[in-house]
């Protein structure tokens, strides 16, 4: 609950803190300065960092694995007609990378806005 409100606060500030966005997910340190590009992204989607969201569900954890779900599916949402292969292909990946996570059970809450933002693409999952 706690990291949740942190992300929802850091929502609040994203689109004043766009200016740092490459700065915020080239921070190979802090998990916290990355969540801050993933918060960014959910306010201000941005289509050269969807390789970026797909790669947080090898290098991230499940809390994290969330919050890029939802910026992928902000991304849908804003490039749904002129990045639907891009999108197509980043989702899918991410899907596969989720439901094999071994560190744990996989997180069901970013598989249902995976599935759904394949859904918004017109592509089943």
């Amino acid at each position: 609950v706690a990291m949740n409100e942190i992300a929802a606060q850091m929502r609040t500030l994203a689109i004043a803190a766009k200016p740092w966005l490459a700065e915020f997910s080239n921070d190979e340190d802090s998990a916290g300065v990355r969540l801050c590009a993933i918060t960014i992204l959910q306010m201000a989607p941005d289509s050269r960092y969807l390789d970026w969201l797909g790669e947080r569900f090898e290098h991230e954890h499940p809390f994290i694995f969330y919050q890029a779900s939802i910026a992928l599916m902000a991304a849908v949402q804003a490039f749904r007609s002129s990045r639907q292969r891009k999108l197509h292909t980043v989702i899918t990946s991410a899907l596969e990378k989720l439901k094999s996570f071994t560190g744990g059970i996989p997180d069901e809450n970013s598989i249902a806005v995976l599935e759904q933002a394949l859904k918004a693409l017109g592509v089943s999952g």
